[in-house]
């Protein structure tokens, strides 16, 4: 289901206060007395043959005495009732009473009521292999994260060669602690090793980006070979044994607060589909949702009953990784059987239904990044989003009002927060007649702001087309288009490039494509967007397109025939354009030099740098939003004042 807010929703501001503030309510201390929820509370994390124990907070507040209840099925408690003051605490011993001698994530929801509340909360222990290691945990602006050696790893097995044991174990900056922790497991193709599968595949930020409050485990399985064993996790239970050491491992460091297990999902690339089959059929946890990029190889009946059963699957093949016939068939079938397949993997597509089967135009390698595809198939797999989820801004528009709205897919009942500027310094909830710059913020008090957009009129749509942080910019958000906007000198609104479909391009007076160093796995210019482009400027508008990779990384035939502009290089050599320095917001290593009907600047090294056709369009070899803060309005202008 895809979440749409408007900033005329109601907005949840409690959302956005901060721990430790004062609630909006009179002196609690002369209130009827009301017990508080006791949140996650952590039994010890033990090793095999020891039970995991802890105590249980029961906290009131105001003035009085309540009687309270607990309630626990498998976990043995001191005492099921008792009485607590207002102000006061009182605590109640747990203990786990079942076997102890194997590595276990153990725990449950125990219910507390009394003084007519009533809470569900999570207790939860491990019991730890013996030869579960130690962990070097790294945070990141992605998350933290440690690479470990695992004894439930899939080598080695004592029958295959490798040898390498080395598990990804990463989790959210912000994790939930109000209930199961969600598992995400990725396996790798043929001829791999896992530095490399998260460098290349971007993992770790695409699982981040995707605002998942999940736990992401990678295994590295057969090294650097063409092979589709995976050990250990081939074999009963073995999954389950991986998910309890890496849980395990989690909780015992504090990384998470809860050591139980919910909502699993698998994805594989290439030759990680049997290991997916294998945990499917037998690994010893049930499977919640299944992503194959590239990876129908075979299989097909487990991959058929996993579907029929109520899985969500999704599945895309490539023109070069051999997987369209089983791909196919299996979409045949399915529909045969009367299930709705979808074909398309934009994320409001396939939250409409459980199986999606079709094709990409990317390459067997590049299908699990390009266009964020990992992050976006996530956000739909069932899994709910977390509190370090990073709104993605669909559009700012100016009507009556500054009108804001969110993209937030698969999320049903989340309210976003808004917070307006003047200056892009300032900001505040309430919005202020001249604003120009506006953010939002996802549930989480401690999660880092969207992208930073804005709208003062009509004069200038910006889209914003730039997503990539593998490239020469490195972070998970900006605010490009409000700065480029701004430099217009006129009214501008800003729309993500996702949601240009939604909108009369012919209501603005021109178009900027602002596409930084967007290239080839994030996408210049999908197939919709070169349609969108073809019918505004067949229509008689303008545009002004940037980005770093442009040339490089788009369509051919589409730059000749709609935007009149071809490819000559990828490295123009220079940081300077038409007398301006660009190079100041971000590195840039690859600036394309172009050619076209007119040169409007050249670069410092002779190439043309912008080229333009008929007063109508502008292509740009670099990032507008790069060139140096005191030239950028001169310099944007300059290319606007070309069109009119």
């Amino acid at each position: 289901m895809i979440f749409f807010l408007g900033c005329g929703a109601e907005v949840d501001d409690t959302a956005r206060r901060k721990e430790g503030d004062p609630a909006d309510t009179a002196d609690t201390a002369s209130a009827e007395p009301r017990l508080l929820d006791p949140g996650a509370v952590r039994m010890t994390a033990e090793p095999i043959g020891t039970a995991p124990s802890g105590t249980i907070p029961v906290c009131a507040e105001g003035s009085g005495v309540i009687e309270f209840t607990l309630q626990a099925s498998d976990l043995a408690l001191d005492s099921t009732a008792g009485r607590v003051r207002g102000g006061e605490c009182v605590t109640v011993g747990v203990r786990y009473a079942g076997p102890v001698g194997e590595p276990a994530l153990v725990g449950e929801m125990v219910a507390l009521d009394g003084g007519g509340e009533s809470f569900e909360f999570p207790v939860s222990g491990a019991i730890l292999h013996r030869d579960l290691p130690e962990a070097d945990w790294t945070t990141d602006l992605w998350g933290t994260w440690a690479l470990v050696e695992l004894p439930s790893a899939p080598f080695p097995d004592g029958n295959a060669s490798y040898s390498d044991s080395s598990v990804l174990v990463w989790r959210p900056l912000h994790p939930d602690n109000d209930g199961p922790v969600d598992v995400v497991t990725h396996f790798h193709g043929h001829n791999a090793h896992l530095s490399e599968v998260l460098e290349t595949m971007r993992l770790r930020e695409q699982v981040s980006a995707s605002g998942r409050d999940a736990i992401f485990i990678v295994p590295q399985g057969p090294y650097e070979a063409a092979d589709s064993d995976f050990g250990r996790l081939d074999e009963p239970s073995g999954f389950a044994a991986l998910v309890t050491d890496a849980l395990g491992l989690a909780f015992r460091d504090e990384q998470v607060d809860v050591a139980m297990s919910g909502l699993t999902v698998l994805t594989a690339h290439s030759g990680g589909y049997n290991v997916v089959a294998n945990v499917i059929e037998d690994g010893g946890l049930p499977i919640d949702a299944v992503h194959l990029f590239d990876a129908l190889y075979a299989r097909d009946d487990t991959f058929f009953d996993f579907a029929m059963s109520g899985g969500t699957l999704r599945s895309v093949y490539t023109s070069g990784g051999g997987t369209d016939d089983e791909n196919l068939a299996l979409r045949e079938r399915l529909e045969d059987a009367g299930v709705e397949v979808g074909r398309e993997f934009e994320p409001e597509k396939m939250a409409r239904v459980s199986v999606t089967i079709g094709d990409s135009p990317a390459s067997h390698g590049g299908c699990v990044v390009e266009d964020q595809a990992f992050a976006r198939w996530l956000e739909v797999s069932g899994l709910p989003m977390g509190r370090s989820a990073v709104p993605r801004l669909a559009q700012v528009l100016v009507g009556d009002a500054v009108e804001p709205g969110v993209l937030a897919f698969g999320a049903d009942t989340l309210q976003f927060a808004f917070e307006f500027s003047g200056d892009g310094e300032t900001w505040s909830e309430e919005q202020p007649s001249s604003a120009t710059f506006v953010r939002a913020f996802g549930p989480g008090v401690e999660a880092a702001p969207s992208d930073v957009y804005g709208a003062t009129g009509i004069d200038w749509l910006i889209v914003d087309g730039f997503d990539r942080t593998s490239g020469s910019y490195d972070r998970p958000t900006h605010d490009f288009a409000a700065q480029v906007g701004i430099a217009t000198g006129e009214g501008f609104s800003v729309v993500n490039h996702e949601r240009v479909d939604d909108l009369d391009l012919g209501d603005f007076g021109g178009l900027i494509w602002l596409l930084g160093d967007e290239s080839t796995d994030d996408i210049t210019f999908t197939a919709g967007e070169q349609d969108a482009i073809r019918d505004y400027l067949d229509q008689g508008g303008r545009i002004v397109v940037s980005g770093s990779e442009v040339g490089y990384a788009s369509d051919a035939a589409f730059l000749d025939a709609v935007l009149h502009v071809a490819y000559v290089s990828d490295d123009a050599g220079s940081s300077v354009a038409g007398g301006y320095r660009f190079g100041t917001e971000y590195e840039e290593d690859y600036p394309d030099v172009l050619s076209g009907k007119t040169t409007i600047w050249r670069y410092d090294t002779g190439g043309a740098a912008a080229v333009g056709h008929d007063a109508r369009i502008v292509v740009v070899g670099f990032g507008l939003e790069n060139i140096d803060a005191a030239s950028r309005a001169e310099a944007v202008q300059a290319l606007t004042g070309w069109l009119r």
